[in-house]
């Protein structure tokens, strides 16, 4: 997934206007329905509010997210925002789903072990970005409810990513293990290793890399044992 282009890490690409969008769809001279441009303004519009959340955050000013600081922001009316989005906590929820999806690249919601690590990677690296951003949703109040917004459903997809390498386990050992892999893919062991032993993003990737691969190595090695076991006792 692509990710926005910025002019400098730490720092949100420039923001687009109605007007930049509405010259450029006429550049050539062709003539744009009047129902094109609309649905591309109210796009556009969208795309500033979620982009404001985002400002909020990397700021450091906010204690908590509002609607009328976000508006503020983005420099439209509190009515406008509630045109888009129908309460706070939409607004919310498709902050951190656009935050996810364009800036930090990958959205780790994994099916497979596999693509835990590769999103995760993928993740880690992109956080050097938006270093602010990142520590403020690990962090702060704030940072947390907006995060919030997609914990439970990346801890569920977590949970059947490691199925695989976990269904013939105990219960306690699948939470066990599930607990250790939601602490590790986490932005705030980002923040850890980057703030107290001063590794870039690539450099974190690596090491968990290695830490992941090697849990997963071992989780798959008990997890076959086990169903082994099982596959004894059900003959016997």
């Amino acid at each position: 997934m692509t990710r926005t282009s910025h002019n400098s890490p730490g720092e949100l690409a420039p923001r687009s206007s109605v007007d930049d969008a509405r010259n450029e769809d006429l550049s050539d001279g062709a003539s744009v329905p009047e129902s094109s441009l609309r649905d591309q303004q109210q796009q556009l519009t969208r795309e500033i509010i979620l982009r404001s959340v985002a400002d909020q955050l990397e700021s450091g000013e906010a204690s908590e997210i509002t609607v009328p600081n976000v508006a503020r922001s983005a420099g439209v009316s509190v009515r406008t925002v509630y045109r888009h989005f129908a309460s706070r906590e939409d607004l919310i929820t498709e902050a951190a789903e656009w935050i996810s999806a364009h800036l930090f690249g990958a959205s780790l919601m994994p099916e497979t072990v596999a693509e835990l690590a590769a999103d995760y990677r993928e993740n880690l690296v992109a956080f050097d970005e938006h270093p602010k951003l990142v520590r403020a949703m690990a962090v702060s109040r704030a940072g947390n409810s907006v995060r919030s917004a997609r914990r439970e459903r990346r801890l569920e997809s977590l949970g059947r990513a490691l199925g695989e390498v976990t269904d013939n386990l105990s219960q306690e050992e699948r939470r066990e293990a599930e607990a250790l892999f939601g602490y590790l893919v986490n932005m705030l062991a980002w923040v850890t290793m980057r703030e107290e032993y001063g590794l870039s993003g690539a450099q974190i990737a690596t090491a968990m890399d290695w830490a992941l691969g090697v849990l997963i190595d071992d989780l798959r090695r008990r997890n076959e044992a086990a169903g082994a076991n099982l596959g004894n006792e059900t003959r016997s």
